[in-house]
């Protein structure tokens, strides 16, 4: 297909985009690291405080790009730790704010890390990293009609490939599944993706294979997900999204081969944990569900508390687990707090609103037997008109399908 014709295609989507009801004020899956292009250079003998200052955001960007690869706490918090320095030693400007939102954006600080966006494009209204980060942060939270706007505001600053793929996205969450997968899988078979940078073909063959996935082509989806991780070693992201792919077509023997030898992080632990539940049933221990949980605390409260290296000592009785997906699938699918598992995926789905977040929340209601505890992600389909054979399942299991 020719660029006129993508361009084309999208134009239309737009504008179909933009007949949707309402107006809200959502691994992202591409890093706005990884499309960044600037490498710090290193220059012989003295440096001028503008070249200064760009290794040490060099320095920055690869320690965020060393944190999203590997979910590295250790690394994200050096960056945390030099950035904030960087700011009190200089000016704010457009780079540094947006370094400041990614961060926020890892630590689900949204209404933060939008108004660092929204400084940085004071500074600069074309800054690309800032657009990407404000998509991603829209894409996370639900609210398309946000995504879109700024994944057409990338149309001139990044790659053609990265607007096709930010903005089929998006219509693929709202009614247009079948039509962003058809555009999204000609691009890459016409070789749109072959010149470019290893991040972005990453990121288009995962965007086609949640789609296909949500439209419940499992072969495309899996040919999509390998192609992915043949292209560079896969990241934190790409890993889950994968073990998550596997869990849903009841091949635990496959996730708990693929993820054994993946470093250890509290999204690999549960996800390990539900393959070994099924392939070993009663094999799973107190000790273990313990440190399962201490690690989703010690998760958790670097996100909401900063601090780490503590956890183990926290009992679980007086410490509940901050809203999350993962504390939710934990609660419901490892230790059985179905109740527990419904308020704290409820309570995630305020903060985030993704379709797996809405998985989380339907499987609760489910099992707590409160069908109308699901009220709120099924008038999000039917606002949407999301397309999810998962979700579809669920809602149609709980007996409450939104009408059409």
């Amino acid at each position: 297909m020719k660029s006129i014709q993508k361009v084309n295609l999208i134009l239309i989507m737009m504008t179909t985009f933009n007949c949707l009801v309402g107006r809200e004020d959502h691994l992202d899956n591409v890093s706005p690291v990884g499309l960044s292009g600037d490498r710090g250079q290193l220059i012989q003998g003295d440096l001028s405080p503008s070249d200064a200052l760009g290794l040490k955001i060099e320095g920055i960007r690869e320690l965020i790009e060393s944190a999203r690869m590997t979910g590295s706490h250790a690394a994200h918090h050096e960056a945390e730790a030099r950035l904030e320095k960087l700011i009190m030693e200089s000016d704010a400007n457009a780079e540094l704010l947006v370094l400041k939102a990614i961060l926020l954006q890892h630590e689900h600080h949204f209404e933060e890390a939008n108004e660092y966006i929204r400084l940085a494009l004071l500074h600069d209204s074309g800054n690309a990293q800032a657009w990407l980060t404000r998509y991603n942060i829209a894409l996370v939270q639900g609210n398309y009609h946000e995504a879109r706007f700024a994944a057409a505001a990338l149309l001139n600053k990044l790659p053609m490939i990265v607007s096709i793929t930010a903005i089929a996205n998006v219509g693929s969450l709202t009614g247009k599944a079948e039509q962003s997968y058809r555009i999204l899988s000609e691009s890459l078979h016409a070789g749109s993706t072959k010149s470019e940078d290893k991040a972005i073909q990453v990121w288009v063959h995962t965007v086609c294979a949640e789609i296909a996935s949500r439209l419940g082509r499992t072969a495309e989806a899996e040919e999509h997900f390998i192609n992915a991780m043949s292209i560079k070693s896969p990241d934190h992201y790409l890993v889950h999204a994968y073990a998550d792919f596997l869990l849903d077509q009841k091949r635990y023997y496959d996730a708990y081969a693929f993820l054994e030898e993946r470093q250890d992080t509290p999204d690999r632990r549960v996800r390990l944990a539900l393959a070994q539940k099924v392939l070993r049933p009663g094999s799973l221990t107190v000790e273990q569900l313990h440190e399962i949980e201490d690690s989703i605390l010690g998760h958790n409260e670097s996100h909401h508390h900063g601090g780490v290296g503590d956890h183990a000592t926290h009992a679980r009785p007086h410490v509940p687990l901050p809203p999350s997906r993962l504390a939710a699938r934990y609660l419901l699918h490892l230790e059985g707090s179905v109740d527990e598992a419904l308020n704290v995926a409820l309570q995630n789905w305020d903060i985030q609103r993704e379709p797996r977040d809405a998985e989380v929340v339907l499987q609760a209601a489910m099992a707590a037997n409160k069908p109308a505890a699901a009220l709120p992600v099924i008038a999000w389909m039917q606002r949407w008109k999301v397309e999810d054979v998962r979700l579809d399942v669920l809602v149609d299991e709980l007996g409450m399908q939104p009408q059409s």
